[in-house]
């Protein structure tokens, strides 16, 4: 999955695969407030909310920019429905590289314009409509609804006026009587008669079923009729060694070999809409069709919108594809770019394991709580305080953590302990691997002699094992490498104190006593002298002032990534 991912990362970065939206901005219109704006920064977009939330609005509001569509196609109130504020709605949109703009006025409904267009009197209006018949023209946009996809028989039993009243054996009969009017109609009229038509899967694309279900298929056949009530259907004949139609398979293998064939010959370019495609297929299904989806994306060179509720199209996505919708008490949708999967998990309420984060100072843990606690990712971490200080946290902890490849926790050194870049192992010979080296390199990011780690090796006291002290080495150098990060500043107080604030909330104090101390530790002492506050309670006062300021602050925003980077690489993405 990551390393498709990667590809279609390279291709669109190379220009190869290109989105033909850009972006889509909502002002005033049902869930959404004013200027609700999403960036299809990535061919891949999953759209993730919890239910009403408006992913089903957005996926059909990006159908009406259609050529002869407008959001009437999709939208409309009946007498029960009462949304407030809709005359005022808005859309904007860069489609095909093109910008445009769409108002529900009063009296000519949806009008679109290209954005350098200006009206606004009604007479303006009349007269751009005159003149402009045609201002949206791309065609290639495709919805696919999952809910409205069931076979025939499903159709016919459930919701077609002639069999709705009959019980279910008469249903039963009729379906029987239907099949072999069809079988008929495929047999003598070349399998493309005036009420039904049978199209055989390819093979290739019975692979990919075959892939997807982790079933063996043998073939498969899908058949479009019109017998059950006179209305259009679809059947679809399954041969895995035993033939079946879809009234006795499951909903899903009907579902993956309908959407198989339909995206097969999907033109290069189309803007791909999936609302909901995880529905009645289990989680190994799941996690594969996204897969299929990702395929299609390179072979095609489409873009693909989605929306879900499954943490299988969720996990392990790269942020710039995650759009969290989020619900405010007032009931209005605002919606999170550049959130993490786990920002998703989370809004969804679904459980999952917290990244574990080791600090060597209390003023750390509190300057990385506050901070995820204001950035809304306090939820996803366990920031905790190791008392044992920077050297015993070399030397115990990340020799054991190394050793059992434990992912999930992270190192925050303050800045004072970062020594030397680290290697990248896998660059270097490995003749040149030898334990001379390895303790060097060791020795040279901690400075910390070898003999103070307990590198225990099996053997006896007489016979070392050279192999596995190598192996716990590299192991060592690697942790070191991914998991370990440093804060911007040498130690926590570099990063809180500010001069400016010393003068803007203590007034009283001589800053001069305050300039004359270099270590931001003391000046926290002198502050805390001064005053008469606590240099705890000092602290807390100084973090508050720097949360206040996260947009001009290089060593809050530095936090922030830093922060980011963990969650992503405990989850192996970006």
């Amino acid at each position: 999955m990551l390393s498709k991912i990667k590809t279609i990362d390279e291709l669109y970065s190379k220009g190869i695969i290109k989105n033909q939206l850009e972006y889509f901005k909502i002002n005033n219109f049902r869930q959404f407030g004013e200027n609700s704006n999403v960036s299809f920064d990535h061919p891949l977009a999953i759209l993730v909310g919890k239910n009403g939330s408006g992913k089903s609005t957005l996926l059909k509001l990006i159908m009406s920019m259609a050529k002869e569509r407008t959001p009437n196609d999709y939208f409309f109130e009946t007498e029960w429905d009462k949304f407030k504020g809709q005359g005022s709605s808005e859309f904007g949109y860069k489609l095909d590289g093109v910008s445009y703009k769409e108002i529900n006025t009063q009296h000519f409904s949806w009008v679109p314009f290209k954005s350098d267009e200006v009206v606004s009197t009604n007479k303006e209006i009349k007269n751009y409509l005159s003149n402009n018949t045609n201002v949206k023209t791309f065609t290639k946009i495709v919805y696919i609804q999952f809910k409205s996809l069931i076979g025939s028989f499903e159709k016919n039993t459930f919701f077609d006026n002639q069999t709705s009243k009959l019980d279910l054996k008469s249903k039963v009969e009729y379906a029987k009587k239907v099949t072999k009017k069809v079988q008929q109609s495929i047999s003598t009229k070349n399998n493309n008669g005036k009420k039904a038509k049978l199209k055989e899967i390819s093979r290739e694309n019975v692979n990919v079923i075959n892939e997807i279900l982790g079933k063996n298929y043998g073939e498969i056949k899908i058949i479009e009729h019109r017998f059950f009530s006179g209305t259009w259907g679809t059947s679809i004949i399954f041969n895995s060694g035993e033939v079946y139609s879809e009234a006795n398979s499951g909903s899903g293998e009907f579902i993956v070999a309908n959407i198989v064939n339909k995206l097969s010959s999907i033109q290069s370019g189309t803007i791909l809409l999936l609302d909901e495609p995880e529905l009645s297929l289990h989680v190994g299904a799941q996690k594969r069709l996204l897969s299929y989806f990702l395929d299609l994306i390179i072979k095609k060179k489409i873009q693909i919108i989605i929306s879900t509720h499954s943490q299988a199209f969720i996990e392990h996505i790269p942020s710039v594809c995650v759009k969290n919708f989020v619900t405010d008490q007032a009931g209005k949708t605002f919606i999170e770019q550049g959130a993490t999967y786990l920002n998703a998990l989370e809004n969804l309420e679904i459980d999952f394991e917290r990244v574990n984060v080791i600090v060597e100072d209390d003023l750390a843990k509190k300057i990385l709580e506050r901070v995820a606690q204001n950035e809304k990712i306090n939820n996803q971490l366990d920031i905790d305080f190791f008392s044992g200080g920077a050297s015993s946290i070399k030397t115990s902890l990340i020799t054991a953590f190394s050793k059992v490849g434990d992912a999930n926790r992270f190192i925050v050194f303050d800045g004072d302990m970062f020594k030397s870049s680290v290697v990248n192992l896998s660059s270097v010979p490995e003749k040149e691997k030898n334990e001379s080296y390895l303790e060097g390199q060791i020795k040279l990011i901690t400075d910390i002699n070898i003999d103070k780690f307990p590198f225990h090796v099996d053997g006896s006291k007489k016979v070392s094992n050279t192999k596995q002290k190598l192996e716990f080495y590299k192991k060592y150098i690697n942790y070191y490498k991914s998991n370990v990060l440093f804060l911007p500043r040498k130690i926590p107080e570099d990063i809180i104190y500010d001069r400016s604030y010393v003068l803007s909330a203590f007034s009283f104090v001589d800053v001069s006593k305050v300039d004359e101390i270099n270590n931001s530790k003391d000046k926290f002492k002198e502050l805390s002298e001064q005053t008469s506050i606590p240099v705890g309670s000092l602290y807390d006062l100084f973090i508050g002032y720097f949360l206040s300021q996260r947009t001009q602050c290089s060593d809050y925003l530095e936090i922030v990534s830093l922060l980011h980077d963990i969650l992503s690489k405990s989850k192996g993405v970006k």
